[in-house]
């Protein structure tokens, strides 16, 4: 596997432990690169990405998982580019609730958030971080949007309890959805 050189006009963004670059050579895809030292968070992305990927989920709300590759700044994971109909790479949630402008309204937002959690709930998909900068809200016209998480999927249990039945699954789920919503109604 050859390196990828990674530009670095070429930056999306950064979270706690990675910054993320569009693929020099595939705008459809960008490259996730640990940037922190601390490794964890790529291996625990990489397994459970891959039992997704083996269940077969739908990727409707979720930027699809595309490998590991070599880049210029290190081993990095490859995503989906999430981007609006206008070909402008999407906003996240946390961007549009600090007045970037929301492109749906209350109403609308409500109903997102329902089909998301919905979504997770339906295909047991565990979030180790849920909030409004790990979700980007996609435009899909100038009246249509949809919800589609980019980050903090996984469980971050010593010993994952939660995934021994479908029923300590949804457990998680809906007490992580709690929090989330409740801190997220604070902000709106």
């Amino acid at each position: 596997m050859s390196s990828i050189d990674i530009d670095k006009q070429l930056y999306i963004g950064k979270g706690l432990d990675r910054e993320c670059y569009l693929h020099p050579e595939d705008s459809s895809k960008c490259i996730k690169i640990t940037v922190s030292g601390d490794y964890r968070q790529h291996r625990d992305d990489i397994k459970y990405y891959h039992r997704l990927q083996k269940r077969d989920i739908s990727w409707q709300h979720l930027a699809q998982f595309h490998g590991l590759c070599s880049t210029s700044l290190g081993d990095g994971l490859m995503f989906e580019v999430v981007r609006d109909h206008d070909g402008s790479i999407s906003k996240s949630l946390r961007d549009y609730i600090r007045g970037n402008g929301c492109p749906i309204d209350r109403q609308q937002l409500d109903d997102e958030l329902a089909r998301l959690k919905s979504y997770l709930l339906k295909h047991s998909i565990i979030m180790r971080d849920l909030k409004d900068d790990n979700l980007l809200l996609q435009r899909l016209s100038d009246s249509e949007a949809r919800l589609v998480v980019i980050d903090g999927i996984g469980n971050n249990e010593f010993i994952p309890f939660s995934e021994l039945a479908p029923v300590f699954t949804n457990m998680k789920i809906n007490r992580k959805w709690a929090k989330f919503s409740q801190k997220l109604q604070a902000k709106l």
